[in-house]
């Protein structure tokens, strides 16, 4: 029997460069497992990328150009959750903080390591190692490494309430942590 997909369509047989459309269940060639995330189409694709300045959602806004992507930005208001456009950013992102890449199915993801991703598998092949390979698990490390060892840590240092304390031992912290990530781009 054919797997059934989401709509009750049927498929003689499903592969991993099969796309569905929005709402489907991808299928992959590993029987009796069904994913729960679409694969979308490799094409280029419109996007709205929504951001504040100086925060993260600066990694994924170099990406977009860097990638030439067809994209619109969407600036966020952090203090008061309203877009540029007046639209309550908590309906686009319940977690309240960007980016957000919104996609021309109107889909969402959030997440700088997540939407990294997505873009080097959808808009650049080359922009990190080939999928299966040990170099790109050492890219998810890295890509986890900043995010959460190096880039959550600078949080506190801009709050006025953080006791200086604490600041004096997250730069420490943070200095060691810069120093890694010096000695793995060195001679590169």
């Amino acid at each position: 029997m054919a797997p059934m997909l989401a709509h009750g369509q049927s498929a003689q047989f499903t592969r991993f460069d099969t796309f569905y459309t929005p709402g489907e269940i991808c299928l992959t060639e590993n029987p009796g497992y069904a994913s729960p995330y679409l694969q979308l189409p490799q094409r280029d694709t419109f996007m709205k990328l929504y951001y504040t300045p100086g925060a993260c959602s600066l990694a994924t806004h170099i990406t977009l150009q860097e990638t030439n992507a067809d994209f619109t930005l969407e600036k966020v208001d952090l203090a008061t959750h309203r877009t540029e456009s007046g639209v309550d950013f908590t309906t686009i992102n319940p977690k309240g903080y960007v980016p957000v890449l919104e996609l021309d199915d109107g889909g969402v993801l959030t997440e700088v390591p997540a939407i990294l991703l997505y873009l080097a598998d959808h808009m650049d092949k080359n922009l990190v190692p080939t999928a299966g390979c040990m170099e790109r698990y050492h890219f998810y490390s890295w890509l986890n490494f900043i995010t959460s060892e190096l880039h959550k840590s600078f949080g506190p240092l801009f709050k006025p309430d953080t006791p200086e304390a604490w600041k004096t031992q997250l730069k420490q912290a943070l200095a060691k942590r810069c120093e890694q990530v010096a000695a793995q781009l060195e001679g590169k």
